[in-house]
């Protein structure tokens, strides 16, 4: 039995009374993109989604003969049928067709008159049946994405929830337009969920981009109730986006980024190949957020609402990794130190990105200001500071001139090999700071 996985295949193949796995690629990654998705694909590859239970095929299934009723009880009947396809399934009287586009199509011993009423719910029916299967493939895609996976369901509690409470109210309606009108207001939420969706599966966006996306809807939404929808979506995203921000600037480790979709990933079992496609496809490094080998950074996933900070999401993660080739004791007061300053990770991620960028400029300097501490006290490099030709380039060169200067080394050399002669030549991680 095969499977068919997007850039691999997935054999079960059996071998004396056990049954092995074989993976194999069938096409190889050419973008950074292409790379992840396959990358989660092998770690997910056993996962086993359900099959949609919305929108059953009932082509086979014959229409109702409505020519003996009359046109009240007619309408009355497919007031209760149009509830039911709201909800996510298809009725006898009432199907979805979506080849060539999306239509309805109605009973056709129905009266004209009738069947021109339900073509006002095919808008509101499009929207929900986006919703659907969009958070359906969000759930069900091999490369998962946990960020999309919570958007996901924030658009399903709006169908399970506020439609379907809508629609339980409108049900004792008699009339197609009575019934229309109770509905009809929920749907600029619903659209906006769909075109949402849409924008992020169609364009495969993952971790910050999907967050870059909403502060962007955010941005030219007008409506309260949509606005409203937005902010709960950017919410639940933010929340996984920091998640893994709290481990990287408390720990400068991202083991809990299983699918690949914060700013810094860690390559160090990459291929040759694998570590090609990365660097030909993905921005170039700056030397301000280069972490050396073992590690790359994606300016790709820094969502919008961080953007301002991304340089120092990089540098707190970066000088934990300094702190850390320096001793145990170094990087475990260090990390004890990053927790105060942050929090409590279950209050952490309940915060906005403006309290949030504030904790990790403070991070950041509290890190600096350690290694500051290192290189004077224990690698005697004071008395460099206090040469005059180099205290002429520390108020031009600092990085946080409130703690002195900090200095491009080694990331993952040993403190022991340090040399004073490295430092103190303008050489800073941000001269532009």
């Amino acid at each position: 039995m095969t499977y068919i996985l997007r850039h691999c295949s997935v054999e079960v193949r059996r071998l004396g009374g056990d049954s092995i796995f074989v993976m194999t690629l069938t096409d190889k990654p050419t973008t950074w993109k292409a790379l992840r998705r396959s990358l989660v694909n092998s770690r997910f590859m056993l996962l086993r989604v359900p099959r949609s239970a919305n929108y059953a095929n009932l082509d086979d299934e014959p229409f109702d003969d409505f020519r003996s009723m009359d046109a009240a009880e007619v309408e009355l009947a497919l007031v209760d049928e149009m509830g039911v396809v709201l909800m996510g399934d298809q009725t006898t009287n009432i199907r979805i067709e979506t080849s060539p586009r999306f239509s309805l199509v109605v009973n056709s011993t129905a009266d004209p008159h009738t069947r021109d009423l339900i073509m006002h719910f095919e808008r509101l029916v499009q929207n929900c049946f986006t919703i659907r299967k969009r958070c359906y493939q969000a759930n069900s895609e091999t490369g998962l994405s946990m960020t999309v996976r919570v958007v996901a369901k924030r658009c399903e509690e709006l169908l399970d929830r506020e439609l379907a409470d809508i629609v339980e109210t409108a049900s004792s309606c008699h009339k197609l337009m009575e019934f229309y009108y109770q509905v009809m207001p929920l749907n600029d939420k619903l659209e906006t969920a769909a075109q949402v969706l849409e924008h992020i599966t169609e364009g495969d966006l993952v971790g910050g981009e999907v967050l870059t996306l909403l502060a962007t809807r955010l941005r030219q939404s007008i409506r309260d109730d949509t606005s409203a929808l937005l902010h709960d979506m950017e919410r639940a995203a933010m929340t996984t986006f920091l998640a893994k921000l709290y481990q990287w600037i408390a720990q400068g480790t991202i083991d809990c980024d299983t699918t690949m979709e914060f700013v810094v990933w860690n390559i160090s079992e990459f291929t040759p190949t694998q570590l090609e496609v990365l660097q030909r496809t993905t921005l170039p490094k700056d030397e301000r957020t280069d972490l050396g080998n073992g590690f790359r950074v994606l300016e790709e996933l820094c969502p919008y609402q961080f953007s301002t900070a991304f340089v120092d999401i990089v540098k707190c993660g970066r000088f934990l990794h300094i702190l850390r080739a320096s001793s145990e004791d170094q990087e475990r007061r260090a990390t004890e130190e990053a927790f105060k300053i942050l929090g409590p990770y279950a209050d952490f991620i309940k915060l906005s990105p403006g309290v949030v960028k504030s904790r990790i400029v403070q991070a950041r300097d509290s890190s600096s200001t350690r290694i500051l501490k290192l290189l004077r006290d224990e690698y005697a490099v004071g008395e460099l500071f206090e040469h005059e030709a180099i205290s002429k380039l520390i108020p031009k060169y600092s990085t946080f001139r409130s703690v002195g200067p900090s200095f491009t080394f080694p990331l993952f050399s040993s403190p022991g090999t340090w040399k004073p002669e490295t430092f103190g030549r303008g050489k800073t991680q941000d001269p532009t700071y």
